[in-house]
Order: C-alpha cells, then sequence, then structure tokens
C-alpha cells in the first residue's frame, strides 16, 4: 500500500508540473531487483547445468548438458547425442567456469540423447527430477542453457507448456520419443539443457526440432522417458526398444465426449486409443487408427507410459500379442516390432 501511495503521489506530481509548463521532474523511485519464482528456480538449478565442449583438430563446439546423476566420486551428464559424434575430445565446463574432460559413456541416437562420465575433484548439485506424467497444457515451464564460454552469460526463457506427445527424433526409426511441446524458442547452444516447471524439477532434456516439429516451438524429450534411456546407457550398452510406430493417447486422459465420438465405454480408464500410425511401421497394415490397444502379451496396458516402458522390454525382431478393441468389439493381433 505505502509503494503504491509513492508511484501515486510521484505521477500526480508529474502530471503538475506538464501542466504548469515546468519540465517534469525526475522520478527517482525505480524499481531493481525485483525476484519472482522463476528466479528462484534459476539460482537453485544454476550449478546442475553445465557446458558441453565437443572438440576436434578444425573446429570446437558448445552445447548445454545435465548433470543427471551423482554416485560415489563419479557424475553423470545427459546432453544432446549430435555434438558427441566425430569428436576427438569432450569436455565439460561447469558453472563456475572450471573445465574437465569426460568420458562417452554412450549415445541413442534414436532418441537424440548422449550420456558423459567423469569424477570431478568438488562436490557438484544433480537435478531434481520431475514426473513429466504430472504435465498440465499451459503449465509454465522454464528452459535453460549451460554458460556460453565467450561470454559467460546463460540463457534463461520462460513460456508454457503442451502436454507431452510421441514424435519422431530420427527420421531413420520409426520410435516415437515422449515429447514436450512449448512456445520457448531455443537455439543450438541449449540442447542437452533442462526443460524446468516452476518447482525447479526436471520435466525434459532440451532437443533438436523433432520431424513434423515447428521451428518456432521449444522441444524436449521427457524425463519419465529419460528414465528409461539412462538406465541402459549408464551400463555402457546400446539403448533398446521395440518400435511399434504408432502415437497414442491414454484412455484416462479422454473427456467423456471424446470417448464417446470414438465409440469407447465411458467407464474405461486403462488401455491407449492409436491416433495415428507411421507409414512402413510395425504396427502399418495391422492396426488402424481408432484401435484401442488394451493389453500386450496379455497384460493390462494401463496408459501411453506403461505401454512405452513395456516396449522398452523389448527389441527389434521381437513379437508381441496385442488384446485390441475396434469399433467396440475385441480381438487380438501379432506385430513385430522393428
Amino acid at each position: 500500500m505505502v509503494w503504491n501511495l509513492i508511484l501515486s503521489i510521484s505521477l500526480i506530481q508529474i502530471s503538475n508540473d506538464g501542466a504548469s509548463g515546468n519540465s517534469p521532474a525526475v522520478n527517482e523511485n525505480t524499481v531493481n531487483g525485483f525476484t519472482t519464482d522463476v528466479t528462484e528456480v534459476i539460482s537453485n538449478t544454476q550449478g546442475s547445468v553445465v557446458t558441453i565442449v565437443a572438440k576436434t583438430e578444425e573446429s570446437e563446439r558448445r552445447s548445454s548438458g545435465i548433470i543427471y546423476g551423482n554416485e560415489e566420486n563419479a557424475i553423470y551428464i545427459l546432453t544432446g547425442s549430435d555434438i558427441l559424434e566425430n569428436t576427438q575430445t569432450v569436455a565439460v565446463r561447469f558453472d563456475s567456469g572450471i573445465e574437465l574432460p569426460a568420458t562417452v559413456v554412450g549415445r541413442d541416437k534414436t532418441a537424440k540423447v548422449g550420456l558423459l562420465r567423469l569424477e570431478p575433484p568438488f562436490d557438484t548439485l544433480a537435478i531434481k527430477l520431475g514426473d513429466s506424467g504430472l504435465i498440465s497444457q499451459g503449465e509454465y515451464v522454464i528452459a535453460m542453457g549451460g554458460r556460453r564460454t565467450d561470454t559467460e552469460s546463460a540463457m534463461v526463457t520462460f513460456g508454457v507448456a503442451g502436454t507431452p506427445g510421441e514424435r519422431q527424433l530420427n527420421s531413420s526409426s520409426t520410435w516415437t520419443c515422449d515429447v514436450i511441446e512449448s512456445d520457448i524458442i531455443v537455439t543450438s547452444n541449449d540442447i542437452g539443457g533442462p526443460l524446468l516447471n516452476i518447482s525447479g524439477e526436471l520435466l525434459g532434456m532440451i532437443v533438436t526440432t523433432p520431424m513434423g516439429g515447428s521451428p518456432s516451438m521449444g522441444y524436449a524429450i521427457s524425463v519419465n522417458e529419460l528414465r528409461l534411456i539412462y538406465a541402459q546407457l549408464k551400463e555402457g550398452r546400446d539403448v533398446q526398444r521395440g518400435a511399434l510406430g504408432t502415437t497414442v493417447r491414454s484412455i484416462n486422459t479422454l473427456r467423456a465426449y471424446q470417448k464417446s465420438a470414438r465409440n469407447i465405454r465411458l467407464d474405461m480408464t486403462t488401455g491407449v486409443l492409436i491416433t495415428n500410425i507411421l507409414a512402413d511401421s510395425a504396427a502399418y497394415g495391422i492396426l488402424k487408427e481408432g484401435d484401442v490397444l488394451d493389453t500386450i502379451d496379455g497384460e493390462t496396458i494401463r496408459d501411453a507410459f506403461d505401454l512405452r516402458t513395456r516396449l522398452y522390454a523389448h527389441k527389434e525382431g521381437d513379437t508381441v500379442q496385442f488384446g485390441i478393441i475396434r469399433e467396440g468389439a475385441s480381438a487380438s493381433v501379432s506385430v513385430v516390432l522393428q
């Protein structure tokens, strides 16, 4: 109230000076150091965001990374896989400005995720993990990048997110990743950096624009899928998964009118609805848009992420049995995963 009164008196004084022909008074009551929830998130998280420096004999490239795991003396850093291709040395530049060499543990070209390992002689802060399955459309999100080595500045952007959806990140694979789209525009330096919620929890890792994506939007592979990828990369093996080649929506996210339009029972709360099938994918010619996947190998499919987790337990060439509901009738089909 006092602050509002001061501002009102200042504005009245300026108005009176102008009316009397005098020069307007200079208002010295400026606001500096105003903080928000975003300010606090940045302050608490910046130490978990690093800069990746990849060098060859001819060039040097930079992007961002996330301190994802901290185990005993070693830390594990997630970043984009593209920057790790055809490099001779890879270093991690911490927010403190210290730069250390890192070892490439693995790369997953399908999801565009890379994993680094190093043993810094100082304490580091691993990022807090969130749950991307809880994202609400229109939720505030924050994207961060590592500090640029030429300016020491760190890019931060703020916007809103849509609900996670399935998109191809690699045109050579029919696997569709769990991707969060937001109205945040990111640069190549931000690839590999975190997408955070307003509590400072990791929702996803920023990736390049996916197939069919818009260059005016920002994209991040969800933290829930990152968990599955990290678990395999950390063991030093290639990430295995069986691609179905579909995009789906969880039945439990559909509203009554959406179920009614699709001839889905209103009391149905498990399973997934197929919304699109990629050409030449495993599902092409076997499943149809509008089918509901009810079970996989005899077990109930709870939601879209449950299906994704089951597919990570398979590999290319595996045959799986799906229970489906098509136009109200139950059926069973076999699909050879790609």
